[in-house]
């Protein structure tokens, strides 16, 4: 998902390229599509955790996948093998950010 269609590029003028282009398009709205239309099909809480970190790993890729929730005001944390718990405090620094801050923090690719 590293080839995510970049709107902002001027079109290419070769057919072939402009080709290429919309066949990477295509396929990055296909992934996208399918990973919604499994994320809409679970229900309840514990299923749609579960199917994202499943979802996650399989598309992108990890060993571990992490994701930090809050519920009310407390945070909670599940990963990829079943691990789930209430947090005090996020110990991933670029999530903490995340979550601190309500928005994606800015980083350059030596923060990830």
């Amino acid at each position: 998902m590293t080839d995510q269609p970049r709107h902002n590029e001027p079109a290419p003028q070769a057919p072939e390229e402009r080709v290429r282009k919309l066949a990477m398009d295509k396929s990055y709205l296909q992934l996208v599509i399918q990973l919604m239309n499994r994320i809409s099909a679970a229900s309840g809480l514990e299923e749609t955790i579960k199917t994202l970190l499943g979802i996650t790993a399989e598309a992108i890729g990890g060993t571990n996948t992490i994701l930090y929730y809050p519920m009310g005001r407390k945070i909670f944390r599940a990963d990829v093998s079943g691990d789930r718990r209430a947090v005090e405090v996020i110990d991933d620094p670029f999530d903490g950010k995340r979550h601190r801050f309500r928005h994606p923090p800015r980083t350059s690719g030596k923060d990830l």
